[in-house]
């Protein structure tokens, strides 16, 4: 039969176009070398999170809200008595200010003083911004239910806030502890007045404490006029 490679007479046959063969290699290289080649582009990383994250980010946020809500009544109780205070602080600025600027009552009749009645026993969550006008046409520097003094407004400290603690009034270099308190300002110059039931005091520490939480703050009000927080 017929071999491969090998003619019908037996004598072994060569490749018959060499040449042919080398240049059509030559051009394929050729050709490989000018046009590009495609190369594997690697797909990005999926970004989706996998079980152990989730786990992870779901304890993360457990802890964190657990966190969050243990510490929320502290946080709140702080904030609202800082606010009772800032408000206090500035209802007696403007006591002051009603009493610089004269200004008249609601019966056309100006006062001769402004101020601001504390009683802790019987009101420890508020307050009384009054007219001294007892007796009539003068000032005593003190509110009374039973006289002619007006009631202007009444403060009302924050759901949580009360006066707790007893008022400190200063004397000199002594002090005591005081259930009630009169800071008037009179008119026109807004001169500050301080007193308790008995006697007029250099100044008071008034203290707002949040129930439950124990957090405090406290209005100094000084006859220089000076109010602070503390």
């Amino acid at each position: 039969g017929f071999i491969p490679g090998r003619s019908r007479h037996g004598v072994g046959v060569g490749n018959p176009h060499p040449v042919s063969e080398f240049r059509s290699s030559v051009a394929e290289r050729s050709m490989m070398e000018t046009i590009p080649t495609s190369r594997t582009v690697s797909m990005p990383r999926g970004t989706g999170f996998t079980v152990i994250e989730m786990v992870v980010m779901l304890a993360i946020l457990v802890l964190t809200a657990s966190i969050l809500f243990v510490g929320f009544p502290t946080l709140s109780g702080r904030t609202t008595v800082q606010r009772a205070a800032r408000e206090l602080g500035l209802n007696l600025r403007r006591a002051q200010n009603l009493a610089i600027a004269g200004r008249a009552l609601s019966s056309g009749e100006v006062p001769p003083a402004y101020g601001i009645y504390f009683d802790r026993a019987a009101a420890p969550n508020s307050y009384i911004i009054f007219a001294d006008t007892h007796p009539a046409g003068s000032q005593d520097g003190r509110f009374s239910h039973s006289s002619s003094d007006v009631v202007v407004e009444t403060g009302t400290l924050p759901r949580g806030v009360s006066f707790e603690k007893q008022f400190v009034v200063n004397i000199g270099a002594s002090q005591r502890n005081e259930e009630t308190l009169h800071i008037v300002f009179s008119i026109p110059e807004g001169l500050t007045s301080i007193r308790d039931d008995s006697e007029s005091v250099q100044s008071a520490e008034i203290f707002l404490t949040g129930q439950g939480t124990g957090f405090e703050r406290s209005v100094v009000v000084r006859v220089t006029g000076l109010v602070h927080i503390k």
